[in-house]
C-alpha cells in the first residue's frame, strides 16, 4: 500500500493546534449560549484550554498514524481539521455579530449616564462609545456575520479572511488597551489566531498576487530622483503640515489643566462652599485648555457649557499676568498669578466692579 506523502512538521503541528483550539472553543461558546449557569466562567475557560491541548495531541497522533498507513486518495484528515477551524470561526465570530444586532453587546447600565467620565473604566467607556450608535454596531455585526458565512465555503474563504482580519485585529487592540474583560480578550485572540492560520495556508499564492498586482497599474515614466521624491511627498506633506499646525498653537502650556477652587473671595468676603447653588458667578472649578481656551465652572460635580464662563486667555510667565477675554463680553479680566507651584496658585484681579481672589489646587 502506498504511503501518504509526508506533511511538513510546521503544517501538521499548526493544523492540529488550530483544530484543538477550535474544538474546545466550540464547546466553550456552546456552553455559554445554551447553558449559561452550568459552570462559572473562569472555570469554563480553564477547562476549555485543557481540552484544546488534549484534542490537539489526539489529532496529531491520529494524523501521524494515518499518514503512515492510509492511501493518498483516502487521506482526508487535514481537510476535516481545517473544516473544524472554519466552522468554529464562523460559529464564534457570527455569535458576536448577532450579539450586536440583538443588542446584547454595547449595552451599559443606567447608572453609567450619571457617572463622571473620569471615573468610567476603559470597558465602560468603550461600551458607551460603541453603544451610542446602533447603526455602527449593526455595520460591525454584519461584517462579522457576512465574513463568517464566507468562511464556510472554500471558494470564498479568502474573501471572508479579508473582511474579518481587519475587524478582529481592531477588536483585539481595543480589548487590550481598553482593559475589556479577560474572556473577551481571550476569545478575540483565539479568533484572530485562527484567521491568521487560514490566511497563511495560502501565503505563497497571496504573496505572488501581491507581487504581481503592479502589473495591473499603468507605469509612470519619470527620472529616478524625481520618482522617489514624488513618492515620499504625500507622507512628508502630511507630517510637516500637521507639525506646522501644532507649532501654530502658541497658547500657554504652563497653566494647562483642571483646578479646584479651594477659596473664592469677592471684595474681601469669602464665599460659602454652597454659594454656587444660587450664584453662578461663584466658581468651583477652573479649566485651562489648549489653544488658549479657559472655562470657569460654578458646579464642582459636573461640567456643563451652559453654566460656565468661557473665553480665551493668555499668560505671561515673566510678569505673572493672566488676561481673559470672556465670550459675549467686551471687557477683559486681568489677573495676577501668584504663589504658583506645581499644584497650587492664586489668582487676584478685577472683573467688572468686583475684586476677586481665587485659590486654586490642580487636580490633573
Amino acid at each position: 500500500m502506498e504511503n501518504t506523502p509526508r506533511t511538513s512538521a510546521l503544517l501538521k503541528i499548526s493544523t492540529c493546534l488550530a483544530a484543538g483550539m477550535a474544538s474546545g472553543g466550540m464547546l466553550g461558546i456552546s456552553v455559554e449560549l445554551f447553558f449559561p449557569n452550568w459552570i462559572p466562567y473562569e472555570q469554563l475557560l480553564t477547562k476549555q484550554h485543557i481540552l484544546c491541548a488534549v484534542l490537539a495531541a489526539i489529532y496529531f497522533a491520529i494524523w501521524h498514524y494515518f499518514e503512515k498507513r492510509a492511501e493518498p486518495s483516502s487521506f482526508s484528515l487535514p481537510g476535516y481539521l481545517q473544516g473544524i477551524v472554519r466552522w468554529w470561526l464562523a460559529f464564534g465570530i457570527s455569535t458576536y455579530g448577532f450579539a450586536k444586532l440583538l443588542k446584547t453587546q454595547f449595552v451599559v447600565p443606567p447608572y453609567t449616564y450619571d457617572t463622571p467620565i473620569g471615573e468610567l473604566t476603559g470597558f465602560m467607556l468603550t461600551w458607551h462609545y460603541f453603544g451610542y450608535s446602533y447603526t455602527l454596531a449593526v455595520i460591525i455585526g454584519m461584517l462579522q456575520i457576512v465574513g463568517s458565512v464566507f468562511l464556510l465555503f472554500r471558494r470564498t474563504v479568502l474573501l471572508g479572511l479579508l473582511i474579518l482580519l481587519p475587524v478582529m485585529t481592531n477588536i483585539v487592540l481595543i480589548n487590550i488597551f481598553y482593559s475589556i474583560t479577560t474572556g473577551a480578550l481571550v476569545y478575540s485572540l483565539l479568533f484572530t489566531t485562527g484567521l491568521l492560520y487560514l490566511f497563511f495556508l495560502d501565503w505563497p499564492q497571496i504573496r505572488s498576487a501581491i507581487a504581481n498586482y503592479q502589473k495591473s497599474l499603468y507605469p509612470v515614466r519619470s527620472k529616478g530622483w524625481l520618482k522617489y521624491t514624488v513618492r515620499c511627498l504625500p507622507i512628508l506633506l502630511s507630517f510637516f503640515g500637521l507639525y506646522r499646525l501644532v507649532k501654530m498653537d502658541t497658547s500657554d502650556k504652563i497653566l494647562y489643566g483642571t483646578y479646584q477652587v479651594e477659596e473664592f473671595k469677592r471684595n474681601g468676603i469669602v464665599a460659602k462652599s454652597d454659594a454656587w447653588l444660587t450664584d453662578k458667578s461663584v466658581y468651583s472649578k477652573v479649566y485651562f485648555s489648549s489653544w488658549g481656551v479657559c472655562s470657569f465652572s460654578p458646579n464642582p460635580y459636573r461640567y456643563s457649557v451652559n453654566e460656565c464662563a468661557q473665553g480665551q486667555y493668555t499668560f505671561d510667565e515673566a510678569t505673572g499676568i493672566l488676561k481673559i477675554g470672556f465670550y459675549g463680553s467686551p471687557d477683559s479680566a486681568i489677573y495676577h498669578v501668584s504663589d504658583r507651584s506645581t499644584w497650587l496658585m492664586t489668582l487676584r484681579g478685577k472683573w467688572h466692579s468686583d475684586s476677586l481672589e481665587l485659590k486654586l489646587r490642580r487636580l490633573r
